[in-house]
């Protein structure tokens, strides 16, 4: 499969997974989360895209903006959002968009980290969760890709190669299979398993991480 055929199928997923919010006026309370996770996955997507004209990501971004309203999440956004999207798959199978990379640059997740943390200190647990475990995901999928594990494992699966390999240590596998169960449980929204400072406590841990295993280009540092 191309890098092409990859982002095409990608987007495929993701226009599928945002029909589940469509067909409202606003979005119901308990939906929002999970709609900020979707939105951050697009987000996220269309900026790893390094060939893509700037143009497209600041859609995707303006999108996102406008839908915050007072009471939830407007569902206008969201299928202006799957327009987007289809517009974008377009573009790519006519071949309009080319030399797209199958990742995205953990410096383009330094945004997002901090977006988390924003949610956090105003004590949106859920909102900052949702956020912060997209990053722990990629991040985990980087550093077993560069340490030549299958970054397709699950989590366990990924911690444990970089145990075996000597990447990790015991009590930093531990501790980033905690991060994995939080993330279990902020992606089906079971906000009762944690507390506002584990999302805290795992923000701080990204940045560690990648201080402790990734190059220093890569350090999703504050500031």
């Amino acid at each position: 499969m191309s890098k092409n055929q990859n982002y095409g199928r990608r987007i495929t997923v993701l226009i599928n997974r945002g029909k589940k919010f469509s067909g409202r006026a606003i979005l119901e309370f308990e939906y929002t989360a999970e709609c900020q996770y979707w939105f951050s996955s697009v987000v996220t997507l269309v900026q790893g895209m390094t060939a893509l004209d700037k143009f497209f990501y600041g859609e995707a971004v303006d999108i996102v903006r406008r839908s915050k309203r007072q009471g939830g999440i407007w569902c206008g956004q969201i299928q202006e959002m799957i327009g987007f999207l289809r517009q974008l798959r377009d573009a790519i199978r006519k071949g309009y968009l080319v030399r797209v990379e199958e990742e995205v640059r953990v410096d383009d997740l330094k945004g997002f980290l901090e977006h988390a943390e924003q949610y956090a200190h105003q004590g949106r647990k859920a909102e900052a969760s949702v956020i912060a475990t997209a990053v722990f995901e990629d991040t985990m999928k980087r550093l077993a890709a560069r340490n030549q594990l299958d970054k397709s494992e699950n989590a366990e699966s990924r911690i444990n190669g970089l145990k075996s390999a000597g990447v990790l240590s015991a009590p930093e596998a531990k501790k980033l299979k905690y991060y994995a169960g939080l993330r279990n449980a902020a992606l089906h929204a079971s906000w009762e398993e944690f507390e506002l400072d584990d999302v805290i406590n795992l923000i701080k841990g990204i940045r560690k991480l990648t201080v402790d295993h990734l190059a220093p280009h890569t350090q999703l540092v504050s500031g």
